[in-house]
This record gives C-alpha cells, structure tokens and sequence, in this order.
C-alpha cells in the first residue's frame, strides 16, 4: 500500500514540531502522527501488507526519485 501525505495536512515532520496545533485537523503534529500511525496499522493487519508512506516534500524536491522508490517498494523492475 502506497499512502500519499500532504505535508501540512499529516504535519511532516521535517516542517513541523510535535506541539505544532493544526487548524485544520484540530490536533497536534503528535496526535496527527498518533493517529496516522494507528491507521497504517490498521492497514497492515487488515490487509496483511506492508505500507510506505510518499511525503508531498519528497513528490516536490525530487519526483524521479520518488517514483523510482515506489515503484522499487512494489517490486517493479525498472
């Protein structure tokens, strides 16, 4: 499972600080990371699958390079 954060709407940690308070989501950076932490393991026990999680930074500074690591997560050959 590839999941894609946004960076303000998960809090990346590169950008923001745990106590950081998210307007939007009405949580902390930390409860936000709790949360989205809980949810990829939900996905991995439901699904039995592994998850790597594409931060919008990462599509930003560098799209090959982001697109050669899912595709290596997924076992493509390229």
């Amino acid at each position: 499972i590839i999941e894609f954060f946004g960076d303000y709407y998960h809090c990346n940690p590169i950008k923001f600080g745990k106590d950081y308070f998210n307007i939007k989501n009405n949580m902390s950076a930390q409860e936000i990371w709790h949360r989205d932490e809980k949810r990829i393991k939900d996905l991995e026990t439901f699904f039995g699958a592994t998850v790597l999680i594409v931060w919008e930074n990462d599509v930003r500074n560098d799209i090959d390079k982001t697109i050669k690591n899912c595709l290596n997560f997924l076992n493509y050959e390229n």
